[in-house]
């Protein structure tokens, strides 16, 4: 149970499948998860990760049973901007201007090399091409939301979040830390 001034921790969409997979990392996770020291979040555009599984925009219990079934029933959720074909409209927010400009500058340290012009639209998620776009998104935007909900520790396993050039830029817009699951303690 969560006590009063513990850590906000988001767990990206790969913990969940390190979760999942029952991974060196995810047993880690499931620790912190029960820790009384962290109080941890999911990112709902994760959801939008696991189209392999079967769930699209329009089938939101899919995800609720995704996390059932790997244990994360009670763990609390952070709604991203709303993204059209990409999001779940009970399950985002209406984003401002501002909003918009962090999701860019995130996307920028993250992905600089990334061709902007990419779209759904020309690569569906169904294509190589869109569902590397995809998850480029849904990383983008699950940095976004921990920043925007004013989480303290972001948990990624996924390489490009660490590199020195990419990680300190990420703190100083707001990130707080940046660790894989083994990085803290239960």
């Amino acid at each position: 149970m969560p006590q009063p001034n513990n850590m906000r921790v988001t767990l990206d969409h790969n913990c969940l499948i390190d979760i999942e997979n029952e991974t060196q990392e995810g047993q880690a996770l499931r620790e912190i998860i029960t820790s009384s020291s962290y109080e941890c979040f999911v990112v709902n555009i994760g959801a939008s990760e696991l189209r392999e599984k079967g769930i699209r925009p329009n089938t939101y219990h899919l995800f609720d049973k995704f996390l059932i079934d790997i244990g994360l029933k009670d763990v609390k959720r952070l709604n991203p901007m709303g993204l059209i074909d990409i999001t779940y409209i009970d399950f985002s927010i209406i984003c401002s201007k501002e909003m918009i400009e962090l999701s860019k500058e995130i996307n920028k340290i993250l992905f600089p090399s990334a061709i902007e012009e990419d779209s759904l639209i020309e690569n569906p998620p169904y294509q190589p091409i869109g569902r590397k776009f995809l998850n480029r998104l849904c990383d983008t935007h699950s940095m976004w939301c921990h920043i925007h909900y004013g989480n303290e520790i972001f948990l990624k396993s996924d390489k490009n979040f660490h590199k020195n050039s990419k990680k300190q830029k990420l703190i100083e817009l707001g990130a707080g830390e940046i660790k894989r699951p083994s990085g803290i303690r239960a």
